[in-house]
């Protein structure tokens, strides 16, 4: 079962085996070198236990590929398991099974096909590990984030991996980060055991997701695709929605309100760029009016675009016609820049509730507002309080890497977990 007897490796997995006998809650931090066999010491102990929906969490794709193709499947064989395990990664990992059209390259756009073609004998998605060659300059392109009918789409289910479905999900940090953020089970399922690889880095992907940025790049882009392109502002009227020229109006308020509230906290600017959070709230009360109204409108052209799509075809042939203004390129053009327009929007506002909150910025003090000349950024000073209560829905946690400790203390990591002691409202 184990490939070779290390004691160092034993000694971890009768750990991890004495915790899972507590009926209650247990956690352990383990600190081991790289080449001990971790993972063979928290996988068998986690898996002969039929009661677990286990997540497991990674830095690298390279280990979350060794555990779903080597490390789970030969545990699993070995303690004759039947539990289902799925390997769940971000979005550009996955090919879009309908956007064929992408491809120009004859040669390319025939082994897409074909490649495409295998993950439908397989009901598998389509994930860049299995093509063949490096990746294209075109993948981008084709990967499921440019998907354009959403949930109407008729392979949702099969493009990309549902992990709700399985005993054992195998995902990396960044992943557990959103799901944590977003509530339980969000992205990953209800799950009562979690096992964090490589844990040294995770606290960096918690921060990640809890950080929002405002930037002058991305406002500029934001103006260049709906001031700029006179068919996305003909698809904006067609859409009925809002007129093209109110929406670009509100475009143009938004970028010159930011504008005023970047200048507006300039004097309040210590030598790092470090602001205090409570400036220039006026302006960002405007910011965030115009904000939530262009979302509403945002919200009517993108499903009035979803129904032009259904409109055209339930399914993107290469035989049927254009319809009313659009051919169908243009229309699964626009509607990729529609979704780039929310995504915009979406990020201004994710940064507006963000310094609102009151909870987390007011009475406690963990976020840091940051003024540089490309743009504004808002993050946590301590990752730990954000995440404690969602990582307590897991019963039982096992934390391992190489370099957990400083010395033999391992209090940075408890607090950067949020395992310090519990507070009364937790």
């Amino acid at each position: 079962m184990i490939k070779e007897k290390r004691a160092s490796q034993a000694a971890l997995a009768t750990d991890i085996h004495a915790m899972l006998q507590d009926t209650e809650r247990g956690t352990l931090l383990a600190e081991g070198g790289t080449g001990i066999g971790k993972s063979f010491a928290y996988l068998i102990p986690s898996l002969i236990r039929e009661d677990k929906r286990i997540v497991i969490a990674t830095a690298k794709k390279t280990l979350q590929d060794q555990l779903f193709t080597k490390d789970v499947p030969y545990v699993c064989d070995s303690i004759g398991s039947k539990k289902r395990y799925v390997i769940y990664k971000g979005k550009s990992n996955y090919a879009c099974w309908l956007l064929a059209s992408e491809v120009h390259d004859a040669l390319d756009k025939k082994h897409y096909l074909e490649f495409i073609n295998d993950a439908r004998v397989w009901e598998q998605p389509a994930d860049i590990k299995d093509w063949k060659g490096g990746r294209p300059t075109w993948w981008p392109k084709v990967d499921i984030s440019n998907c354009i009918m959403g949930k109407n789409c008729p392979h949702i289910l099969q493009c990309k991996p549902q992990p709700q479905q399985s005993n054992i999900v195998i995902t990396n940090h960044h992943l557990l980060a959103i799901d944590l953020k977003l509530g339980p089970g969000f992205l990953l399922g209800d799950y009562n055991m979690l096992i964090v690889d490589e844990g040294h880095q995770a606290p960096e992907a918690f921060r990640a997701a809890y950080t929002h940025r405002i930037t002058s790049k991305g406002l500029d882009g934001l103006r260049a695709m709906v001031v700029n392109d006179e068919n996305l502002r003909a698809l904006i009227d067609d859409s009925g929605a809002v007129s093209s020229k109110i929406f670009v109006a509100q475009v143009k308020a938004l970028i010159a309100q930011y504008n005023t509230y970047h200048k507006e906290i300039g004097p309040y600017t210590n030598a790092v760029g470090q602001v205090d959070i409570v400036q220039g709230r006026k302006q960002i009360f405007k910011l965030a009016g115009t904000a939530r109204e262009m979302n509403r409108q945002l919200e009517g052209i993108y499903k009035a675009t979803q129904n032009m799509l259904q409109h055209s075809s339930s399914s993107y042939s290469e035989d049927y016609n254009a319809v009313e203004t659009f051919s169908r390129d243009q229309l699964r053009s626009l509607t990729r820049k529609i979704k780039r327009v929310v995504s915009r929007v979406g990020s201004i506002m994710e940064f507006i509730s963000r310094l609102h909150d009151s909870e987390h910025v007011g009475r406690t003090g963990n976020y840091l507002l940051t003024r540089q000349p490309e743009g504004v950024k808002i993050e946590p000073i301590q990752v730990g309080p954000l995440v404690r209560k969602a990582l307590r829905r897991a019963q039982h946690k096992v934390i391992v890497s190489a370099t957990l400790a400083m010395g033999k203390d391992f209090s940075h990591t408890e607090e950067s977990y949020g395992l310090t002691p519990v507070e009364p409202d937790d």
